[in-house]
């Protein structure tokens, strides 16, 4: 790892530079000088399997809570979703691991002990805002925001999206981030 830092004006292909950022940057963005513009592939994503509803244990730890959330999510080491009617918040990861990585950086680089309780909601779909009723949540899936205030669906199981789909022949659920 680094074992020093220095201040420099300039930088080549293939410095590795760290720069203060107010929110304006994102993991994977290129800076580049003028107007040469480049654009790459974005990172792949991950449809998340499994879930689990998230809390701050210390109320008086909120703004801890919601700093560390945000950043990690940012850093996309997992993927936050909040329910439309209750607001609580979803983390959805791909394995287990993912869940005692954030639970770990919560509590050591945040200071924000979480409390984490599993979710039987496995699958997600996304639905564009147009074809969005709320009444069409039921007891087999949960109505919810992602990180990016799209709505998506979290189903029970692949059962309760077949059902969802038959209900609603018309309406166009994406598999995607």
């Amino acid at each position: 790892m680094a074992e020093s830092r220095e201040n420099v004006t300039n930088a080549v292909a293939g410095d590795i530079i760290g720069v203060y950022d107010t929110g304006t940057y994102q993991v994977g963005d290129t800076l580049t000088v003028g107007k040469n513009k480049f654009e790459f592939e974005p990172l792949p994503t991950f449809t998340p399997e499994i879930f689990m509803k998230v809390s701050a244990k210390n109320v008086m730890k909120q703004k801890s809570f919601h700093k560390g959330i945000e950043q990690l999510v940012q850093e996309g080491a997992i993927q936050l979703y909040k329910n439309y009617q209750t607001g609580e918040y979803m983390l959805g990861a791909v394995g287990q691991l993912q869940f005692e990585v954030f639970k770990h950086r919560m509590e050591g680089e945040y200071n924000a002990e979480v409390v984490m309780s599993p979710m039987g909601k496995k699958t997600v779909r996304w639905i564009k805002p147009e074809d969005l009723d709320e009444r069409m949540s039921s007891s087999r899936n949960i109505l919810a925001k992602d990180r990016f205030d799209q709505p998506v669906f979290l189903f029970e199981n692949d059962f309760a999206l077949r059902w969802f789909t038959d209900k609603y022949p018309d309406v166009e659920l994406e598999e995607k981030m």
